[in-house]
């Protein structure tokens, strides 16, 4: 019976192993900044432990220069860390950064990201946003509701005394 685990054991850890050799050789490899070196499942959390995040990224950011690319599991990140290469990054790439991440919440439960904290920047958000601004947040609506707000201030005071 122990034999059995062992071998499943090792013939999971090697199909992981060529698992990411396959993925490495037939994706072709993108442009991105420099970053520390990564772990197959965790990528670069490793680097971030038993440490102070702030110090963590300051001693990276010092091997690989103020702009790196981590791995966060399989979220990958940009890491800026000087006020010129932010001003560089946010004047040159403006538009990628202004949009919210695809999550799988926004797919499922909100009708394709058709709600406005999930729907990506574009036409459709400006549309969102003005209608929000001109029918929930117009002075009358604010008005309307100051009876609920007042009450709700008072029970927070309440539990806090």
């Amino acid at each position: 019976m122990a034999d059995l685990l062992y071998q499943s054991i090792i013939l999971s850890v090697v199909a992981v192993v060529l698992l990411q050799v396959l993925k490495l050789r037939v994706r072709p490899r993108a442009r991105t900044p420099p970053g520390p070196w990564r772990l197959p499942v965790i990528g670069s959390m490793h680097h971030l432990l038993n440490v102070l995040p702030h110090r963590a990224l300051r001693d990276l950011a010092r091997v690989h220069g103020p702009l790196m690319m981590l791995q966060l599991g399989q979220t990958p990140l940009v890491v800026v860390s000087s006020r010129e290469m932010a001003r560089e990054v946010l004047r040159t790439h403006d538009a990628s950064f202004a949009t919210r991440p695809k999550l799988l919440v926004g797919e499922v439960v909100l009708y394709s990201y058709a709600d406005i904290l999930f729907s990506p920047s574009g036409s459709y958000w400006r549309k969102l946003r003005q209608l929000c601004a001109a029918e929930i947040l117009s002075p009358s609506r604010v008005l309307s509701f100051r009876h609920i707000r007042e009450q709700e201030v008072r029970t927070s005071a309440d539990l806090h005394q």
